[in-house]
């Protein structure tokens, strides 16, 4: 799982096989009630929002 400002992540693990499998809007809204710590904003000044879960299929 990674949020939606990490697009070197996202890249990365794409090139790797893994696809989108669920993207949670606003997730990221929730976990600051619970750990405040975690920035507005992230890479490349993009406001983190959505969590993305990525997936792998093994056949």
């Amino acid at each position: 799982m990674t949020t939606n400002d990490n697009l070197d992540g996202l890249r990365f693990y794409q090139r790797k096989g893994f696809f989108i499998g669920v993207i949670a809007i606003n997730a990221l809204e929730i976990s600051r009630k619970m750990k405040p710590c975690i920035p507005e904003t992230g890479d490349y000044g993009i406001p983190i929002r959505d969590e993305i879960l990525l997936e792998f299929s093994i056949k």
